[in-house]
């Protein structure tokens, strides 16, 4: 057991492994209560913010491995969109943040950004937000999550790591 100083900090790669026998049990909510994400990337996400308007709804929706090992619980994209749809209108948001491992260019996603909701998503691009360029596939994760915790109204995908964080 390693025991750090008051203000140290530790980076434990793939804790949730480690802590997977105990999961729900009250040492394991104690010591996910005491992780935070980098402050890098918290900085990134809060400069990012001011992009989403004031009201916004995020979704997380994870298409890639999900459509097939999570197949019976993972909406198509139609009723996803329609979830989405009657879900805004019912609180007057117009502006949906998506989190997602799908591709821009994957047909059936491309779906969802045909729909009457106007759909931000993060980007790495260094001409559209040179602050997110360079980051890796789990950092821009981490910023999705953070985006996420700030929308008026969160849908997750069942049995992510991601919603349930």
């Amino acid at each position: 057991l390693l025991i750090c100083e008051p203000g140290t900090a530790l980076m434990v790669g793939r804790l949730e492994r480690l802590q997977h026998k105990d999961y729900g049990m009250e040492d394991f909510w104690r010591i996910r209560q005491s992780l935070v994400f980098s402050a890098r990337l918290r900085a990134i996400a809060r400069a990012y913010r001011p992009r989403l308007p004031a009201a916004y709804a995020a979704v997380h929706m994870r298409r890639n491995d999900f459509r097939y090992s999570h197949a019976d619980s993972i909406a198509p994209i139609g009723a996803a969109v329609s979830q989405l749809q009657a879900l805004t209108a019912a609180h007057g948001i117009r502006v949906v943040y998506i989190a997602s491992d799908a591709r821009d260019d994957d047909d059936e996603f491309r779906e969802l950004f045909e729909s009457n909701l106007t759909l931000v998503r993060f980007s790495t691009s260094p001409t559209v937000f040179p602050a997110g360029a360079g980051l890796t596939e789990g950092e821009q994760a981490i910023v999705d999550q953070l985006l996420c915790t700030t929308a008026d109204i969160f849908v997750g995908s069942p049995h992510s790591t991601f919603t349930i964080r």
